[in-house]
Parts: structure tokens; C-alpha cells; sequence
């Protein structure tokens, strides 16, 4: 490392791997100067401007989970804000799907972790914004870059060309070479257009239409978009601590939940659900409620609580959008509770559970629905699908157990739609 050049181009990796093993050594030894020396190095690689911007963001996430440890709040936000606005410049074109969700998962982190930095300052506006711009990216980054360009493309389609080919310039791995001056024409040319990509983004910035470019919603476009008496809930899980904010049209207010740990929350995610036996069927069932009793107590009952408190009850359940970020994304808030006969300690007795992947996504789908509402009227129509009867597999004794129900269901919501058409 004292022998490589400060703009080599693979210097953020090489340094990558001394930081690494310094945490590890850290988390086994449990010397501090180990964890210091770390994230020094870690430092050092995301300062590296000239190489590929995934490894630098590689970097930062490391250096965002020591600072976490260390409660340096100020350096983490500092940090975590540089990361979000790098992220737009990485693309994620691997051959490997492991390749892409480990990216994902690495873009998912930063963003949870810089909303905990500025939830323990107490800026929960902050928090809200810039994780909704993280997620924004990283759901972009997932369909296709060119839904996030679709309005530039539309207005401005050679700026769009140009800030695609400089994204592409900027992420393409240069072989390392022995000869010096290849290697500085290299070098030249990766900050050239890095400064370029810089510099493009700040012009498509300061076009009228596009001044929101790559940065998200603002908070009032997000309680906006809450509605009258809906609440959004995004529930965010880092190492250090766990939160809920919710947005309302009145109000952003945050809950800290403390019994919802990243460890616990870990161990329950890790369980197989699907019994490979019948005879197992019983136990998976009596410990998935265990998980649904958990995370009612842990986490969604404090959360409507809090919205009762702020909201008064009326004779329709009120509306929750659930957004999970990071290790909560796939959790079932929706069937939370206790479920012992008669209870009413669960979520679907107290509100009306929906999902939304960002706050971005739930209002452009309220304009396409506001926008297509009268030919839905008009020509629009509804698939329902009833399996009574699941047939047996060759492997099994018994049959499944007949669902007569859904004919009933079935039923009931044709004699709906028949209502709505009369009326």
C-alpha cells in the first residue's frame, strides 16, 4: 500500500482488504486500535476518486457500521450523505444475480444506517428524506435505470445519452497494466469523467422540470401523499437502533423501538417456515405465531399506539402504508398480533394494512390511478381465482385439506361488483 500511487485506479480495493481484516481481527480480539486502524483504512478507500464507485461505496458502508458502534454521529451523517449522492453514478449491470442483490443489500444498508444517524440526532425530517432518496435509488437500480431517466429521456434525450455513457465511463473496470504511461492516460481520463458526470448532473439539476433530479420527494410532497386520514409507516432496523416514522398529512413523527433488534430480527428471519413433514406442520404453526406475537410487541403495536394517539377514533379502520427498509422489508406487519380466539391484540382488528416499496412509488400510482380512472370504468374487470380443492402429490398419503370457503368468498365479492354496477 505505501508503494501504490494515491489515483491508482485499484487502490480503493486493495485498501479494502486490509480494513476488512483489521474489523475481523476486531470482533475476535477486541482491541480497539484494530478497529481504529480499520476504519482508516476504510477511509482512505472511499476517498479514492479515481476507482470504480461500488468499491468506494463498499468502503463507506464498512466505515458507516464502526462509526455506529463508536455513536460518532456527526462523521457517520457526513458520510452517509456523500455515499447517497454517489449512488446514482453506480450501476449494477452484473452478470451474477448474487453480484446485484449483494449491491442491493449494500445500498440498503447505507440508507437505513444514515436514517438511524439522523434519527439519534433528532432530525427525523432528515432522516425520512434522505432515506426515501436511497430507496428511490435503489428501486431504480433494480426494474431499470431508464424509469428514473424516463422525463429527461422525454425532454432532453442527448443529456440523457450523455449521462448514461458517463455513468457507464465511470463504473467500467480498467485492467491493471505495467506500463506507466497507459496506466496515466487511464487514470487522466477516469477523473476527467468523473468531473464530467459531476458537472452533467448539476446541469440537468438546473433545468426547470428536472430540479429534483436523482434526489427524491421533498417532505411535504410525502405528507402529500399520505392523504387525509392514511398514515405511511416506514419501519427502519440498523445494528444500533430501530425506529418507525410515521407520515401523516399533519405531522412526522418517529417512535423508537427498542425491543426490535437487528440480532432478534435476524434469528426469526433465519427460520424455515414450510415443514417437510405433515407430521412437523403443527410445530411450524405454533412458531410462526411466535414470530407474529413477537412482532406485535416488538414493533407494530407501539407503532398504532402512536396512531391512535394522534388520531381519533372513527367507525372505519384507518389506513396504514407499510414500508420496511432493510432488514424489515419482508416482514408481515399486516398479520401481526396474538392470535388466540377472540383477541383483538392484532393488527388487521385495528387498521386496514397496505405495502408500498417508497413513499415515491404509492404517489405515482395514485396519479396512474387518478389518471385512469374513467377508462377503468368503462372497460375494467377483475380476475378471480378459487382452488377448493388442492390435488395430492404423489409423495403424500393425504390429500390437503378441501377450502369450500373461497367459493363462498368468491361469491360475495361478484354480488359487490354487481352493487357497484347497478348503483
Amino acid at each position: 500500500m505505501e508503494s501504490t500511487l494515491a489515483d491508482h485506479l485499484h487502490r480503493a480495493t486493495w485498501l479494502n482488504n486490509p480494513g476488512d481484516h483489521l474489523e475481523s481481527r476486531y470482533e475476535r480480539m477486541g482491541e480497539m486500535k484494530d478497529l481504529e486502524e480499520a476504519l482508516r483504512y476504510l477511509y482512505d478507500a472511499w476517498d479514492c476518486t479515481n476507482s470504480v464507485p461500488f468499491t468506494r461505496v463498499r468502503a463507506a458502508a464498512r466505515c458507516l457500521k464502526i462509526l455506529a458502534t463508536q455513536h460518532k454521529l456527526d462523521a457517520g451523517i457526513n458520510l452517509g450523505r456523500a455515499v447517497l449522492e454517489l449512488l446514482p453514478t453506480v450501476h449494477t449491470r452484473l452478470p451474477s444475480r448474487n453480484d446485484q442483490q449483494f449491491v442491493m443489500s449494500t445500498f440498503a444498508g447505507v440508507a437505513s444506517d444514515l436514517c438511524g444517524f439522523f434519527l439519534a440526532s433528532s432530525r427525523p425530517n432528515e432522516a425520512l428524506e434522505y432515506l426515501e432518496q436511497g430507496r428511490g435509488v435503489i428501486i431504480s437500480q433494480l426494474l431499470d435505470r431508464r424509469t428514473n431517466l424516463s422525463d429527461l429521456i422525454a425532454d432532453h434525450p442527448a443529456l440523457a445519452r450523455q449521462y448514461e455513457c458517463l455513468v457507464n465511463e465511470v463504473n467500467t473496470p480498467l485492467r491493471q497494466t505495467t506500463h506507466d504511461a497507459a496506466e496515466v492516460q487511464a487514470t487522466k481520463q477516469r477523473r476527467e469523467a468523473a468531473a464530467e458526470l459531476d458537472a452533467c448532473i448539476r446541469t440537468i439539476r438546473g433545468i426547470p422540470h428536472h430540479r429534483r433530479f436523482l434526489l427524491g420527494q421533498t417532505i411535504a410532497e410525502m405528507q402529500e401523499c399520505a392523504g387525509e386520514s392514511n398514515v405511511v409507516v416506514v419501519v427502519n432496523i440498523t445494528e444500533f437502533r430501530s425506529d418507525a416514522i410515521l407520515v401523516s398529512r399533519n405531522a412526522i413523527k418517529t417512535v423508537l423501538l427498542s425491543q426490535l433488534s437487528a440480532s432478534d430480527t435476524r434469528a426469526w428471519l433465519s427460520k424455515r417456515w414450510t415443514a417437510k413433514k405433515r407430521s412437523e406442520q403443527n410445530t411450524k404453526n405454533k412458531e410462526f405465531l411466535g414470530y407474529l406475537s413477537w412482532l406485535w410487541q416488538a414493533c407494530v403495536k407501539q407503532i398504532l399506539d402512536e396512531i391512535f394517539k394522534q388520531n381519533r377514533p372513527t367507525q372505519d379502520l384507518p389506513r396504514v402504508w407499510w414500508i420496511g427498509t432493510g432488514l424489515a422489508s419482508s416482514m408481515p406487519f399486516h398479520a401481526a398480533g396474538l392470535h388466540m380466539r377472540g383477541s383483538t391484540e392484532n393488527a388487521y382488528s385495528r387498521v386496514i394494512s397496505s405495502y408500498t416499496p417508497s413513499i415515491k412509488a404509492l404517489a405515482h400510482a395514485r396519479n396512474w390511478a387518478r389518471g385512469t380512472e374513467g377508462s377503468r370504468a368503462a372497460h375494467g374487470s377483475l380476475l378471480i381465482t378459487t382452488m377448493p380443492t388442492t390435488p395430492r402429490a404423489y409423495s403424500e398419503k393425504d390429500a390437503p385439506k378441501d377450502l369450500p370457503g373461497v367459493i363462498k368468498e368468491k361469491d360475495e365479492i361478484i354480488k359487490v361488483l354487481h352493487y357497484h354496477d347497478r348503483s
